[in-house]
């Protein structure tokens, strides 16, 4: 099971304005700070935190609403097999979306980055068929006990911590070691120069791979009988 926000809030905090072994209960008061904090440093990271995960929807209508920040992958689940759609730019799928109203399996989706909206095609011949995305959904505020994406590498929550540490004992006027600050340094830089770390979902194509056998293959009766 992957950690939640609260325990980021917590070592922050520790890190920070109170004493882990002398004063172990932590107050509502500074939860609610180091979550603020930390929502306001997630914001501001975006880049640099992808914070994506699994995000499940039950009917196409919720999944066009949803508004991401990113998006890196979006399946179409059809008795229980999940079919990955090919991503498209705006002039591709205009190009592609021949036949207005088209019902079939969706093939396609297309990322509208500045609306923050995803779009598919053709849609569900069933409205209430399932989708999965990969990314971060857009919201007001994490909660205490939001999850923490599991394949968070420990050196991106590290930064995390020591940014919001520094940054909780600026507002409460308390001291911030100077060796605290070459460690917050030094994380900082590790983001910015991180190498060789993917934090996205494996991409696959559309249509399934030749001679593979781990990918299912597009469904092309279903499709152009239009999902009869």
């Amino acid at each position: 099971m992957s950690a939640n926000v609260k325990s980021i809030v917590e070592r922050a905090i520790y890190t920070s304005v109170q004493d882990e072994e002398f004063q172990k209960v932590i107050s509502g008061l500074y939860l609610q700070r180091g979550l603020d904090e930390l929502n306001l440093v997630l914001d501001e990271w975006r880049t640099l935190i992808p914070w994506s995960q699994t995000i499940t929807f039950n009917n196409v209508d919720d999944l066009e609403n949803s508004t991401f920040v990113s998006v890196e992958t979006v399946n179409f689940i059809l008795n229980t097999t999940s079919y990955p759609l090919q991503r498209v730019t705006l002039t591709q799928f205009k190009e592609q979306q021949n036949i207005v109203g088209l019902i079939g399996i969706p093939a396609i989706y297309y990322f509208d980055e500045l609306m923050q909206s995803i779009v598919v095609y053709p849609a569900p011949a069933n409205p209430q068929y399932q989708f999965t995305v990969w990314g971060k959904i857009q919201q007001a505020t994490l909660g205490l006990y939001d999850a923490i994406p599991a394949n968070m590498p420990p050196f991106m929550k590290s930064a995390v911590i020591y940014e919001m540490a520094s940054r909780i004992c600026q507002k409460y006027g308390t001291p911030w070691a100077p060796e605290k600050e070459m460690q917050r340094q030094s994380l900082i830089k590790s983001l910015k120069n991180k190498k060789g770390i993917n934090l996205s979902a494996r991409r696959n194509l559309a249509f399934g791979l030749p001679n593979s056998s781990d990918i299912a293959p597009f469904p092309w009766f279903y499709y152009v009988s239009g999902g009869k």
